[in-house]
Parts: structure tokens; C-alpha cells; sequence
């Protein structure tokens, strides 16, 4: 536990030691994907306890609509239209919700409610992996010399810090606690880019950012194009 504990505060602090013994490590792999899933699961478990919770409680559209004019407040009568399409909506989802199933009602949404639990680790593995492909090429670019294995051993640990997104809920502080992590998380993600492939910090933070900022101008122009034909089109007519 002692060892834990030591391992986790290198990690936060960002002490280079701690990302050079996972670097090195020969099951490094391994280490890394449970450290994603296990903190994914921590992340989503309150997530999933609200779901649990929902899927004992009946829909209601009448409290649902009152409770959107409330937070519109002045601006509700503005917005007669789209609260009117909203009450259909919801009407239909009641309709639906209401229709016999094979298995007990609390027994199917328990079961949807664990099915979608135990798919956030594939999902962070799969959106961490992705990125960090491009993060990995950049690299090389730069003269890095981390193999893949390296890399994803030591960007794993950018995680770490994101299990206090379980507090995420919480209203008020909620959201700055995301923030802090997000910039903690990224602040981990580049130390573990420079020790990986022996870069300094800048040049590591070109190896993280650059990906984020070409595919952020890719859809930019895509945008903006799409955009332009839409208005050109509506011009012609």
C-alpha cells in the first residue's frame, strides 16, 4: 500500500521517476489498460447509481416540462413552440416506456444500466488509444525515440488525476474540479511524452497539442465549408 500510495504521488507531482519505472516496465501494457479501466469505473460509478435510481422511477412529462419552465423562466412564453414539441416528446417516451417487455421492468433497466457501466473502460481505452497514435507519430517526427509500448505505458498515468471527476456531480464546484483535472491530466500526459522519447517540455508539448490543433482546423474548414455551400445554395434559389 506504502508503494501505492508513493507511486501515485510521483505520478501527480510529476516526478520523473515514477514515469521512468513505468516506462521501463516489462508489463507496462498491462498495467496501463487496467489503470484506465479501473479509473473509468470509478469515474462512472455515480453515473451509473443515478441510472440505477431512474430506472426504478416512472417517467413523468407533466414534472419533466415544469420543471424546464421553471429553469427558462421568463423566456418559457417565448418558447410555447419548442416546449410544446418538447411535452410530445415526451408523451411518446411515456408511451413507450409503458409498453410490456420480456423481463421485469426493474430487472431490464438494471441490466441496460450495468451494460452501459461496464462499456466506459472500452470507451476511454479505445478514445486514449486513438489520440495517442497521432501523439506517437508526431513524436517520431519530432526524433523521439519511445516505441509504442513506451508510450502507452507512460500516458496512461495521465488518468490518475481524473478520478476526482467522480465528484463531478457535486453542483458549484463541480465543474472546476473537471477543469483542474483536464489541466492536471494534460500537464501528466506531456511529462509523460518528454520521458518516454527523452524530449524537453516544449517540444513535448508540441507532440501532444499539435494533433489536437490540426484535427480542430480540419473541422474548421470542413465547417466552414459546409457552411458556404449551405448559403451559396440558399443564394441560388
Amino acid at each position: 500500500m506504502n508503494q501505492f500510495i508513493v507511486a501515485v504521488r510521483g505520478v501527480l507531482t510529476l516526478d520523473t521517476s515514477a514515469f521512468e519505472r513505468m516506462r521501463d516496465a516489462k508489463d507496462g501494457i498491462r498495467r496501463a489498460l487496467l489503470i484506465i479501466a479501473v479509473i473509468s469505473l470509478i469515474v462512472a460509478f455515480p453515473t451509473f447509481i443515478n441510472r440505477l435510481l431512474l430506472g426504478f422511477s416512472p417517467v413523468n412529462g407533466n414534472l419533466a416540462q415544469m420543471n424546464l419552465e421553471t429553469a427558462l423562466g421568463p423566456f418559457a412564453d417565448a418558447l410555447g413552440p419548442f416546449l410544446g414539441n418538447f411535452q410530445a416528446s415526451l408523451n411518446i417516451g411515456t408511451e413507450i416506456e409503458a409498453l410490456p417487455t420480456s423481463l421485469p421492468r426493474p430487472l431490464a433497466k438494471t441490466l441496460q444500466a450495468v451494460g452501459e457501466y461496464l462499456s466506459y473502460p472500452f470507451a476511454w481505452i479505445g478514445g486514449w488509444l486513438s489520440y495517442l497514435i497521432w501523439v506517437t507519430l508526431v513524436a517520431k517526427l519530432l526524433g523521439g525515440r519511445a516505441g509504442i509500448r513506451q508510450m502507452i505505458s507512460t500516458t496512461s498515468l495521465h488518468s490518475v488525476p481524473m478520478t476526482l471527476n467522480a465528484l463531478g456531480f457535486i453542483p458549484c464546484i463541480g465543474f472546476l474540479i473537471q477543469i483542474a483535472t483536464f489541466i492536471w491530466g494534460l500537464a501528466i500526459y506531456v511529462k509523460a511524452t518528454a520521458v518516454a522519447n527523452d524530449f524537453d517540455w516544449p517540444k513535448a508539448a508540441l507532440a501532444v497539442l499539435l494533433p489536437f490543433f490540426a484535427l480542430a482546423f480540419v473541422i474548421t474548414v470542413v465547417v466552414i465549408g459546409l457552411f458556404g455551400i449551405l448559403v451559396f445554395g440558399i443564394v441560388r434559389s
